[in-house]
């Protein structure tokens, strides 16, 4: 905020350089600023001093630095050797990996070739079953129809058969009705006949006695001379045959 100036500020000083020449302006710029340009050298110089030393020289080492090296050396030599013959063990092991690799693909893709093999046979035994199963969902879907129909037929006829039987039911009551009405009508008559039966057999036993006793009394001629008892026992000849006449109608 105080390298900030204001317009009134830069006004009088604009007006101050006026009056100022250019080496007293530089000047005053210098003992503003010397310090911060001292730091910079002063940086710069520390940074730049590592990167100006020259490396040391391969041939002026000391013993002891040679024999550690040679000795390194001679480590990493062996090292090497080590790792060749693992590299040549590890490339005989690759080598097998890569047949038996090659011998695994080949069964892999005999083992594929027949998996499609079986693969395309189910296929075709699914395609099979497919066309049967939907056969049979028409076969059953033509079932299902009839069923329905022979359902709704059933239901038909079971309602036809219970209105008949309904009305086979009231037309039985009415029958039994009748007949219990003609059986009490039948056994009125086979009373009625048995009570005429009686009287009828109980008038004959009358006039069998009647007879008998007229025979007693009188003679044969006399029978024919009176002309009364003749009259009556026809005519009670008559009234018997009506009455057995209508016995046997009824």
């Amino acid at each position: 905020m105080e390298g900030l100036l204001t317009c009134h500020q830069c006004s009088k000083h604009m007006e101050s350089l006026k009056d100022h020449t250019f080496w007293d302006f530089h000047r005053t710029w210098v003992r503003r600023y010397l310090w911060f340009i001292l730091v910079i050298v002063i940086v710069l110089t520390l940074w730049i001093i590592p990167y100006t030393q020259a490396p040391p020289e391969l041939g002026r080492n000391c013993p002891k630095d040679q024999a550690k090296g040679l000795h390194n050396i001679s480590q990493l030599e062996e090292e090497k050797v080590a790792l060749g013959k693992q590299l040549t063990k590890k490339e005989k092991e690759m080598q097998k990996l890569r047949k038996f690799m090659n011998q695994s693909q080949e069964k892999t893709l005999q083992l594929l070739e027949k998996k499609q093999e079986e693969a395309d046979a189910l296929i075709k035994e699914s395609t099979g079953f497919n066309q049967t199963l939907l056969l049979t969902r028409q076969f059953l879907e033509k079932e299902k129809e009839k069923t329905q129909s022979l359902q709704s037929q059933l239901k038909t006829l079971e309602e036809q058969l219970k209105s008949a039987n309904s009305k086979a039911n009231s037309k039985a009551e009415e029958y039994k009705g009748k007949i219990a009405e003609l059986q009490r009508q039948i056994k009125e008559q086979e009373q009625r006949n048995q009570d005429s039966e009686r009287g009828m057999h109980y008038s004959i036993m009358e006039l069998h006695n009647q007879i008998r006793s007229q025979e007693k009394k009188c003679s044969i001629g006399n029978i024919l001379g009176d002309g009364t008892i003749v009259a009556w026992a026809f005519g009670i000849l008559l009234l018997f045959i009506c009455c057995v006449k209508c016995c046997r109608q009824e």
